[in-house]
């Protein structure tokens, strides 16, 4: 009897597992767990934010209205533990997602989700927009999400992206090699923390910011050749790229970030920084008991 109570018990703990957690105050909808909202404060719900999703769902085709309101919001991590997904759709009515760049815990819509693939959006929504299942805003200046199941070994942003936004390739374990589009001014923060698969990144001549640990831990990147176009890098930008033999940084005055009160080092210490003498580049090598190798000025 007491084997049986324990092999029970085991199903009840293994079966609670696969189950997300909700607030008391949300209710279901097909795969969904949503929330009724007001918006406006005037007392009366209008509008719904989607706020979970059953763990074992693969194709998730978010609703564009429930109980005649409409799908306009999705809440943080309504992903997180759904290990099978592979694709996303969100639809004309959806006007905001979390991003973990946008939230106190860092953890967003689509956070800790490496498998999906796909995402497809309503080519009537006013906010978003998707091109071979990469999320951007609508206009396609910014690049919101990359998604980590994609296959590609190899991607470039398109020429319309003026910004690539913060953790929007993070943990992407299969890209190898990135080709800035034109027009790529700023790299967001953590942008493409941990993808240890990423050996090569072709710089665009249009960036200006490299901002703090958007490269961090890419274990697998060997060189980095900043253009001159580059202002600022920020703090602990490199940190843990292990791999890093070689950067160079073309501005002379590029406001390189300190060493942070961690100790988490900007530029990785296994990397030789090359630049202009007399440069920041220099000033920061030597900071820092740094190899540093003069280039000639073209």
């Amino acid at each position: 009897m007491k084997r049986l109570l324990c092999i029970v018990l085991s199903i009840i703990a293994a079966v609670s597992l696969q189950l997300p957690v909700f607030a008391d105050s949300d209710s279901e909808y097909g795969d969904f767990r949503y929330r009724l909202c007001d918006s406006d404060g005037d007392g009366e719900n209008d509008s719904v934010k989607i706020t979970g999703c059953k763990s074992d769902v693969i194709k998730a085709v978010i609703p564009d209205e429930i109980d005649g309101l409409p799908v306009t919001e999705l809440g943080n991590v309504i992903f997180m533990d759904c290990r099978r997904l592979k694709y996303v759709y969100i639809p004309e009515t959806v006007n905001y997602i979390n991003f973990p760049v946008n939230t106190e815990d860092g953890n967003g819509s689509l956070s800790d989700c490496n498998s999906i693939f796909q995402i497809e959006v309503s080519e009537e929504n006013q906010f978003f927009s998707s091109i071979n299942g990469v999320l951007f805003n609508k206009d396609k200046t910014t690049l919101l999400f990359y998604p980590g199941g994609k296959p590609l070994s190899c991607y470039k942003v398109p020429d319309s992206v003026e910004i690539i936004y913060g953790d929007s390739f993070t943990g992407t374990r299969r890209l190898k090699k990135l080709i800035l589009g034109e027009n790529t001014k700023k790299i967001g923060k953590y942008a493409f923390g941990y993808c240890t698969a990423l050996k090569c990144v072709v710089f665009s001549d249009s960036l200006k910011e490299i901002d703090s640990v958007a490269f961090k831990s890419c274990t697998s990147l060997m060189s980095a050749d900043i253009p001159e176009s580059v202002e600022n890098i920020g703090l602990s930008a490199f940190y843990c790229c292990d791999s890093l033999q070689k950067i160079t940084i073309n501005n002379p005055s590029c406001e390189i970030a300190v060493i942070g009160s961690y100790g988490m080092n900007t530029i990785s210490e296994t990397a030789v920084i090359y630049g202009y003498t007399d440069s920041t580049a220099q000033e920061y090598a030597e900071e820092y008991d740094r190899i540093f190798i003069p280039v000639e000025k073209p």
